[in-house]
C-alpha cells in the first residue's frame, strides 16, 4: 500500500496545475489531498435546478483541506445550451456521454473565462483500479479491467483541447497505471460494513488519510453528482409523445436512424444540424442496430449510447 500511495503521490505532485475539478468523490479528494501544499483551488459544478449528491462532499473536502471552492450553478437554459455545445465538440448524440461530459464541459469552459491554462481531473481511477459499479458482479474482474483499459477514452481531455484548456490526470499516469496493472483483481473488490465496494485497494491506501464520508463514498456517476442527469426528465416533458412519434418515423425512414428516446432525439437534432446524418459502417463490420455506425467496443455505441449492441 505504501508503494501506491507514493506512487500517486508523485504522479499529482507533477501536475502543473493549480486547479483541480473537485467533486468530493473519492478519486478527486484523493488529488486534492496529495496536493493541498500547493494552496488549490477547486471548480465543482451543481446543476441549479435539479437533484445532485456532490454538494455536501465538495463543500465536505474543501472546507477539511482549506481549498477555495468555485461552485458553477448552470440553470436550465444554460444546460440545454452547453449540451449543444458538448454535441458539437464530442461528434456525436450519445445521451449518457453528453449527460456526463456536460459536468467537464461546464468546469473547463469556467477555467477557460478565468483564463486558468490547466485543471487536474481524476479520470482514470474507475477504470484502472475497478470502481464502476458493474465491475462488482463481474465474474472475470481482470479480463475486463485490461478490456477497460484498451479502450478507455476521456471526454474531458477531447473538451480542454477544443476549449485551449489542458487537462491532467494522474491517474493515468503510467507509473500509476503500471502498479495498477500489477495488482490482483480480487484485491480492486471488497465488503465494507456489508457494502461490497471497488475501487478498494485505493480505499485502503488513502484509509487513515481522508474523512471517512469520503472514503467510504460509494461510485456516483458524473451526472448524478453535479445533477445533469435530470435532463432525462426534462427533455421527457418537453417533448410530446406525438412530436416523439412523428419525429423519429421520419427520422427513421429518411435517415435510416432509430431513436430510442425523448433525449436522444433532441440530441440528434442538434448533432445533425451541425454534422448531417452519421455514416453508416462498412457491410459486414459490427454495426449499431440503432444509428447503424461501426461498433468498435463490441457492447456500446459510441455515438448513439446505445446498449448493449
Amino acid at each position: 500500500m505504501e508503494d501506491l500511495y507514493n506512487i500517486i503521490r508523485q504522479a499529482c505532485i507533477d501536475t502543473k496545475a493549480n486547479t483541480i475539478s473537485l467533486s468530493g468523490g473519492l478519486d478527486s479528494t484523493i488529488i486534492a489531498y496529495l496536493t493541498q501544499e500547493r494552496q488549490m483551488q477547486a471548480i465543482s459544478v451543481i446543476a441549479e435546478e435539479f437533484v445532485s449528491t456532490d454538494l455536501t462532499y465538495v463543500q465536505m473536502v474543501s472546507k477539511n483541506l482549506n481549498m477555495s471552492l468555485k461552485m458553477i450553478t448552470p440553470t436550465l437554459a444554460e444546460m440545454l445550451e452547453g449540451a449543444g455545445q458538448t454535441i458539437n465538440i464530442l461528434g456525436n448524440f450519445n445521451d449518457i456521454e453528453i449527460r456526463n461530459s456536460l459536468v467537464m464541459y461546464f468546469a473547463i469552459r469556467e477555467a477557460k473565462q478565468c483564463n486558468i491554462d490547466s485543471i487536474i481531473t481524476g479520470d482514470g481511477a474507475d477504470e484502472i483500479f475497478a470502481g464502476y459499479n458493474f465491475l462488482i458482479r463481474t465474474e472475470n474482474l481482470g479480463d475486463e479491467l485490461r478490456r477497460l483499459r484498451n479502450i478507455m477514452h476521456f471526454t474531458s481531455h477531447k473538451i480542454g483541447k477544443f476549449m485551449g484548456v489542458q487537462v491532467e490526470s494522474p491517474f493515468l499516469d503510467h507509473a500509476v497505471m503500471d502498479a495498477a496493472s500489477r495488482i490482483a483483481p480480487k484485491d480492486m473488490i471488497g465488503n465494507h460494513q456489508g457494502r461490497v465496494m471497488g475501487k478498494m485497494v485505493l480505499r485502503q491506501t488513502f484509509r487513515n488519510l481522508l474523512p471517512p464520508g469520503i472514503l467510504w463514498r460509494e461510485k456516483t456517476p458524473m451526472q448524478d453528482g453535479a445533477g445533469t442527469a435530470g435532463l432525462t426528465n426534462l427533455l421527457e416533458s418537453l417533448i410530446s409523445d406525438v412530436q416523439f412519434d412523428t419525429k423519429t418515423s421520419d427520422i427513421l425512414k429518411e435517415d435510416g436512424i432509430k431513436i430510442r428516446t425523448k433525449e436522444s432525439l433532441f440530441y440528434y437534432e442538434q448533432y445533425k444540424q451541425k454534422f448531417g446524418v452519421p455514416p453508416a459502417g462498412e457491410h459486414g463490420s459490427h454495426n449499431c442496430p440503432y444509428c447503424k455506425c461501426t461498433v468498435t467496443e463490441s457492447r456500446f455505441c459510441r455515438m448513439c449510447g446505445a446498449f448493449p449492441v
